[in-house]
């Protein structure tokens, strides 16, 4: 699934930043070069104001910040990996090293919550997080997400075994 929506373009490694205001600033550019965004006030102000409701920063070292906007042209997944990482303003999580960027416009929804949960699934698993922070090109962080990602649909096709939860109500009481 993640490798519909990564490709090297989208990664970034160890950019010159010294806080999250500048690593959004820098990414935002990178995204609007890149034609993912059309509006970098409109979705830097939308990143912004998600953060502000609750830090994205999930697990250590690993932060998810992410936004829906009208501002995003097409549904993206962008990495950055940080040798020395960035405060996050999340003190009992350290450090944010492992940055998995996403932004989509309401017309991406589904697509959009698929690839978020699907991501921070795979974040879970120490040996990936180890692997990306090891990586030194773009290529070498598809390679070990593509491995990542067919292991866990292998898990979860073995598996097969889903919950499905139904609401009914009655509309004459409405």
């Amino acid at each position: 699934m993640l490798s519909k929506y990564i490709n090297k373009d989208l990664i970034v490694i160890d950019p010159i930043v010294n806080d999250k205001d500048e690593l959004f600033e820098k990414m935002v550019n990178h995204l609007y070069n890149l034609d993912y965004i059309v509006n970098k006030k409109s979705f830097l102000q939308s990143l912004k104001d998600r953060e502000e409701l609750a830090n994205t920063e999930l697990m250590p070292g690993v932060a998810l910040p992410h936004s829906r906007s009208d501002s995003v042209e097409k549904l993206f997944l962008s990495i950055v990996l940080l040798k020395d990482g960035i405060d996050f303003g999340n003190p009992e999580m350290g450090k944010a090293k492992i940055i998995f960027f996403f932004g989509t416009s309401d017309k991406f929804n589904k697509e959009y919550l698929q690839l978020l949960a699907k991501s921070a699934r795979l974040l879970k698993i120490e040996e990936l997080r180890s692997g990306l922070l090891n990586c030194e090109h773009p290529e070498d962080v598809i390679r070990l997400l593509n491995e990542y990602d067919k292991e866990e649909s292998k898990k979860i096709d073995s598996k097969s075994s889903f919950m499905m939860v139904i609401t009914l109500h009655d509309s004459h009481r409405l």
